[in-house]
């Protein structure tokens, strides 16, 4: 029983926070045994309670919450922080179960915080759930951050599958905030890994994922086949949930076609598997999918039946969006059922005090000019409330926008890093391949100076011109001892520009040095000279890289390495990306300009000119 409870804990920090259902049956009676065993208060009962709410969470939730109590209450009693990591977890897999996204975000932070030296599973697992919660609450810019650090974590760990996952979950957001081709990305590399590990349920996962996106931008040819290999897929493996989504996404797809006998039989489909498998999530869908359908076709009586069991599922399962309008709907019906009474009550006293028709007609036509008024003020009252919320929701969006691209530039920083360092590493590596014991002793000390400065800058969205420039000559200088000072270097600074207060991004001109120093000098014969002068113009900062290197051949490889984004161009493309995001940022111009010299090559990059004031 012992390895029984040691399989539950692992299971348990391999589950990633992820929008596909995973299902753990355990034997809690013989769970129930070993916890008789256990009587002292020690870790072996931790887990086996662990173990017991774990199996009761989704049939008995107030039978696992107590138990996942007494597991925290033990652990923190005899000071075991994995204990306590743990039961936090549980717990906030418990709030997430019931939609308490609150408090699962809180006992999440907990388990992180309580245990600092966890695996790497159990941290992206955690990271991934409150990715869950910020998506669910809409709060995208955070639920991708948490994503990211999901799949880095995933990634280290060599965990194929949660990868696969986390890339799934990246993806969703994206499709959701529409943003297309950032979703199609992440979801053909999702499909990449689970289809090169047979990861089925995972797979029909990523096909219902197109199959959304292809449905919002009206591809409809793809998003049905991208449904049908969904449905084939989930079937097979029992995957019910992600079925009848992907059943419900077609019937939503043939209702645009036209085709509603076909959709009809797709969305009960999915409504069956949701009653069946008790997901009132997926039964309401069905039902208001059902609705639209009866609605369209004049099926009333149907449609209102539709209606109304999609209205008993609707505080459950409905987004906010959803909430609002089925709140509208039930506010006019109530609203038209109450103008129904009165009209009733009316016609009954003008029926039995015809003698009072004058009075019954002053009281009529008082309650008509008060409805009226009612109404008047009710649409101005909500064309106000439309007004602000849309003010708001444009706002939002542009939040939104702001946090993700600097997620993006955040993403772009990390991944010119360790290309640079690589880089640097395979020098040194060659002096001492070669027994140059004291010339790798110098590299290294100046490659150290060079790693605290990339270090120190890495984080930062801005740096001044004078630490980045600082780095460069590092950099160069590096590379001059690896070549055997084949070249040399000249760093001239415009009298106007102040180096300390001038901001630039992080690192900027380092991928251009790096390919005049490869691909311009390293081939030539004789040597090089590299020439980096910085000056204004038009209120623009002019960075110009300048080489004597191989001329009109170096500017080919340049401009093939850009196209064909091999390994070499790895960090030129990266800081192509950097700069589109400052543009889309920052509204401004920024841009790479190449120009033929006899010999070599002349690189202007351009940037707009940032004062830290």
């Amino acid at each position: 029983m012992r390895k029984i409870l040691l399989l539950l804990v692992l299971i348990i920090l391999y589950i990633p926070g992820t929008g596909m259902g995973q299902e753990f049956n355990f034997n809690a009676d013989s769970l129930k045994r070993d916890l008789k065993l256990h009587a002292n208060q020690d870790t072996n009962r931790v887990l086996a309670l662990t173990g017991i709410s774990t199996a009761y969470l989704k049939t008995y939730p107030d039978s696992s919450i107590t138990y996942i109590n007494e597991a925290l209450k033990i652990s923190q009693a005899i000071h075991w922080q994995k204990g306590i990591a743990l039961s936090c977890k549980l717990k906030g897999n418990f709030y997430q179960a019931f939609s308490d996204d609150i408090n699962a975000i809180d006992y999440y932070s907990k388990a992180l915080k309580a245990d600092s030296n966890s695996s790497k599973p159990f941290t992206a697992a955690i990271y991934g759930d409150i990715g869950t919660m910020y998506f669910n609450a809409k709060q995208y810019a955070k639920a991708l951050d948490n994503y990211y650090t999901c799949l880095h974590l995933a990634r280290q760990a060599g965990l194929k599958e949660n990868t696969g996952i986390a890339m799934l979950n990246i993806a969703s957001l994206f499709s959701e905030i529409r943003k297309n081709d950032s979703s199609v990305y992440y979801y053909a590399q999702a499909r990449l890994i689970a289809e090169a590990n047979r990861f089925t349920s995972l797979t029909g996962s990523v096909f219902n994922g197109l199959g959304n996106l292809y449905y919002a931008s009206r591809r409809f040819d793809s998003s049905i086949y991208y449904y049908q290999k969904s449905i084939e897929l989930s079937s097979a493996v029992g995957d019910l949930k992600t079925e009848a989504k992907a059943w419900n996404g077609l019937g939503l797809t043939y209702i645009e076609l036209q085709n509603f006998s076909e959709a009809a039989k797709c969305c009960k489909r999915s409504l069956a598997i949701g009653s069946e498998q008790s997901m009132p999530d997926i039964e309401n869908a069905a039902w208001i999918t059902l609705w639209k359908i009866y609605k369209t076709t004049g099926k009333y009586k149907l449609a209102l039946e539709a209606y109304m069991y999609a209205d008993t599922l609707s505080d459950i399962v409905m987004n906010e969006a959803k909430k609002s309008e089925t709140g509208r709907r039930e506010m006019q019906y109530r609203f038209n059922k109450t103008q129904d009474s009165l009209k009733v009550i009316n016609d009954k006293k003008q029926a039995l005090a015809a003698a009072s028709l004058k009075q019954e007609t002053t009281i009529r036509n008082a309650i008509i000019a008060g409805a009226i008024l009612i109404i008047i003020a009710g649409l101005l009252l909500f064309n106000t409330y439309k007004k602000s919320r849309q003010a708001k929701e444009k706002q939002h969006e542009a939040e939104l926008l702001s946090d993700i691209a600097e997620t993006e530039l955040k993403a772009l920083r990390a991944q010119m890093n360790p290309h640079f360092i690589f880089n640097s590493l395979n020098s040194i590596s060659d002096y001492i391949s070669k027994n140059n014991i004291i010339a790798a002793d110098n590299y290294l000390s100046s490659f150290a100076k060079l790693m605290r400065l990339v270090l120190e800058n890495s984080e930062k969205k801005e740096v001044p011109l004078s630490d980045d420039l600082k780095a460069l000559e590092l950099y160069m200088q590096l590379e001059a001892l690896r070549m055997k000072n084949k070249f040399t270097w000249q760093i001239m600074v415009s009298d106007e520009i102040d180096a300390e207060n001038s901001l630039l991004p992080p690192l900027i001109l380092q991928p251009f040095v790096e390919n005049s120093i490869w691909h311009g000098i390293s081939s030539m014969q004789g040597d090089g000279i590299i020439k980096i002068t910085i000056g204004i113009q038009q209120d623009m900062l002019h960075c110009l890289v300048e080489d004597n290197g191989i001329g009109r051949n170096h500017a080919d490889i340049i401009t093939k390495n850009f196209e064909s984004g091999n390994k070499r161009s790895m960090a030129m493309k990266i800081t192509q990306q950097r700069l589109d995001i400052l543009n889309q940022e920052k509204h401004t111009h920024a841009r790479i300009e190449l120009n033929d010299l006899k010999p070599g090559l002349s690189v202007a990059v351009i940037l707009p000119l940032e004062i830290n004031i």
